[in-house]
């Protein structure tokens, strides 16, 4: 909040023409770029400041002009109309020079022709003001300040109410020992000091002193670690902070043209983290796992996919818990009412399936920790009768307190006759079970909006199943997929190697590949027939290192 409040007292500074505002705030912005490694904008931001704070004594005229506020330029004489002369170069004087008629749309940029434009500016400005008196057509704005018009109050209104949904989703003041952003959820270690910013920005200035400029170096082993620079190496011992970004330049500038054919360079990865698999914030890439229902939907026929009558209902209860609104102030009794009276009239002979909470960590953490944006809810201790006071999805995010609701919602299930179940962790693989147990007796739909129910029917269901797949949102391209039929369809050598085809191209436990999507793959291992390659896959009597190089080769 420091550089924040830096931030806008600056802005002030210069609409204002606050000299004194100007230079205070340029002192405190010293540290702060030190810190992050802005070296060479701390050295001239130093010395500016220097010559500022001698003016009084080294040119009195200069220091008297700025204090009445002509450090900056105006185009009229509003309070709030000061701009900055590097804003105005930019506006005025590039402008003219990059656009129609400019120096550089025909006429050179030799010497005299730059001396020419510039010093016939102000000649121009005075003519275009008598051809404007002589035509009656004045440019003139109104005295009202902009900021209070009808238009920027319904800006300001809705970036207001944008910003408060923001904070209220990832709260700041979480009870939580370690930094986090509060955007991707991405947490630090005990190395990183970004919070200490000032501090250590302040020793780097003390270090500073009595030196020469051109002789002091910054130590990139001074600045703060951010969450984005977690990444590090040992060598020697010492522990180096890489970015990998500098890192990729550096090794590709290295290469220098000894080697003709860069890709022979760029078969690797040239940076400490595959970013191919990894993000700039170091989480692994959100897997596109619907591209793989859209391209396998695209490969079947209206007459494998049109039957959707049911004798029996098995229900996603992941997906059923986002599927009805929580209002403040109902009972945690009426809320399950809610969800009952939902399952009664909507499915028939349902199953309720639901995830377990209770078995510690798993290989869906990172999904998990994305989809919450690294929010904890607070424990919530409750009863029936208890009044609901939170945000769902914050009260949700806590996995003590999804577990408690989940057990007496199913308590409340049951007592209307509907079967339910808890699987000890993720319930991908009970959901898909429990629904092809059932398809074997009785005509059985699954609703569920996951790609992995899908990649699991077709893996498990036998061929004679009475089984369908569909989305439970209401909306006219709703999608309902016959299993049976999309498995003799699709043939046994695709659909027993999908589930290893969704993990290599990413899952929620494993990471996108850049710029390999799903589609693209099951075509390659179609077309290279690469069935028995993959098949290895299945069995573990495979060691490892062999699996490995065989994928390696893919």
């Amino acid at each position: 909040m420091d550089m924040v409040e830096i931030l806008r007292m600056f802005i002030y500074s210069e609409r204002t023409g606050n000299w004194e505002l100007h230079k205070g705030c340029i002192s405190a912005t010293l540290p702060f770029l030190a810190a992050s490694g802005h070296n060479l904008y701390v050295k001239s931001a130093a010395i500016y400041l220097q010559k500022m704070q001698e003016l009084p004594n080294s040119n009195p005229s200069v220091e008297r002009f700025f204090q009445e506020g002509h450090h900056v330029l105006r185009r009229s004489q509003k309070f709030w109309a000061g701009l900055s002369p590097d804003l105005v170069i930019e506006q005025v004087l590039m402008r003219s020079i990059k656009t129609t008629g400019g120096l550089t749309r025909g006429r050179g940029m030799t010497d005299v022709q730059r001396a020419q434009g510039v010093l016939s500016m102000p000649h121009c400005a005075r003519i275009n003001e008598a051809m404007q008196e002589v035509t009656s057509v004045n440019f003139h704005t109104s005295d009202q300040h902009k900021e209070l018009g009808d238009t920027r109050k319904k800006r300001d209104d809705s970036d207001t109410h944008a910003m408060i949904e923001f904070l209220n989703q990832r709260s700041p003041f979480a009870q939580v020992k370690e930094l986090r952003n509060i955007e991707t959820g991405v947490s630090g270690d005990e190395r990183v000091n970004a919070d200490k910013a000032f501090d250590v920005g302040k020793d780097i200035l003390q270090s500073m002193e009595g030196n020469k400029v051109s002789e002091y170096v910054f130590k990139k082993s001074r600045q703060v670690i951010t969450l984005s620079s977690k990444s590090s190496v040992k060598l020697d011992d010492d522990e180096l902070k890489v970015d990998p970004q500098l890192l990729f330049q550096r090794l590709l500038a290295a290469t220098g043209g000894h080697y003709p054919d860069l890709t022979e360079v760029c078969k690797f990865e040239l940076s400490s983290i595959p970013t191919s698999m990894f993000d700039t914030s170091g989480v692994m890439r959100l897997a596109d796992k619907s591209s793989l229902a859209d391209y396998l939907w695209k490969q079947l026929s209206p007459s494998e996919i049109s039957d959707d009558s049911t004798a029996r209902s098995v229900v996603d209860g992941g997906s059923l818990l986002h599927k009805i609104p929580w209002n403040r102030g109902d009972t945690f009794l009426s809320i399950c009412r809610m969800y009952v009276d939902f399952v009664v009239r909507r499915y028939p002979c349902p199953t309720v399936v639901f995830d377990g909470y209770e078995a510690g960590p798993s290989t869906k953490d990172n999904t998990h920790r994305r989809r919450t944006h690294g929010i904890t809810g607070t424990r919530v201790i409750f009863e029936e009768s208890t009044p609901f006071r939170s945000k769902k999805d914050i009260f949700l995010s806590n996995n003590q307190n999804k577990q408690d609701f989940i057990k007496m919602l199913s308590s409340e299930l049951r007592k209307e006759g509907i079967d339910v179940k808890q699987a000890e962790a993720d319930a991908d693989v009970l959901i898909s079970k429990t629904a092809i147990e059932l398809s074997r007796s009785q005509s059985t739909t699954l609703f569920g909006e996951d790609t992995d129910l899908l990649v699991l029917l077709l893996f498990h269901a036998d061929e004679n199943c009475q089984l369908h797949l569909r989305s439970d949102k209401l909306n006219n391209n709703q999608k309902v997929w016959n299993i049976a039929e999309a498995k003799r369809s699709l043939g046994p050598n695709l659909c027993n190697l999908l589930p290893v085809i969704h993990a290599l191209t990413g899952c929620d436990t494993t990471s996108r590949l850049y710029s390999i999507g799903k589609g693209l793959a099951i075509k390659r291992f179609c077309l290279q027939k690469l069935y028995a390659t993959l098949q290895m896959f299945s069995f573990n009597a495979v060691s490892r290192k062999k699996k490995l190089s065989k994928l390696e080769k893919i």
